[in-house]
């Protein structure tokens, strides 16, 4: 925020302090996520892009006969197209294709499947109790009690300091 002085009090300091009173301005870029065009339309990821599928076709032409060429030059030129200009929901397409390869190996979403069935909890819980590994039963709360709640209330007042008082039976 810049507050204009009074002249008065401006005369009053030092110059090295009046000195940054001017603001400097930045230009902010505004289209950080468009990719620069080479020719026409075309970006240079899509040129380098073209320009692998188009060695490629090179090299089928080179190592196939003309109808696995022809073949294999259908394939790539879908697959080149497809890298170089589709943007599903907005991205590249390879990043569409690593996300789909790391859905598959590694997907986010966890689904319960429940497939034990009642009887077979009670095969497997009928099996602990033979061999004696049966579990524990299970714990109980005891109930809060009035006193037991003010004992608690003061030790969280006093920051854990008050301990509760062991009553002693003689």
């Amino acid at each position: 925020m810049f507050i204009q002085l009074p002249a008065a009090v401006a005369a009053e300091l030092p110059s090295y302090l009046i000195t940054f009173r001017s603001v400097q301005q930045f230009t902010v870029p505004q289209f950080i996520s468009a990719e620069d065009k080479i020719m026409g339309n075309i970006t240079v990821r899509q040129f380098v892009t073209m320009l692998a599928g188009g060695f490629a076709l090179v090299l089928f032409y080179k190592i196939f006969n003309t109808p696995v060429f022809v073949i294999s030059a259908i394939l790539d030129v879908v697959t080149i197209a497809l890298f170089a200009f589709f943007r599903p929901n907005g991205r590249p397409f390879h990043f569409f294709v690593l996300s789909f390869l790391q859905t598959f190996k590694r997907p986010a979403l966890r689904v319960w499947n429940k497939e034990v069935s009642l009887a077979d909890i009670r095969a497997i819980t009928k099996a602990e109790a033979k061999a004696g590994t049966a579990a524990p039963p299970p714990f109980v709360k005891p109930a809060l009690t009035t006193s037991r709640l003010a004992s608690i209330s003061l030790m969280v007042d006093t920051g854990g300091v008050y301990e509760e008082e062991v009553e002693q039976h003689q």
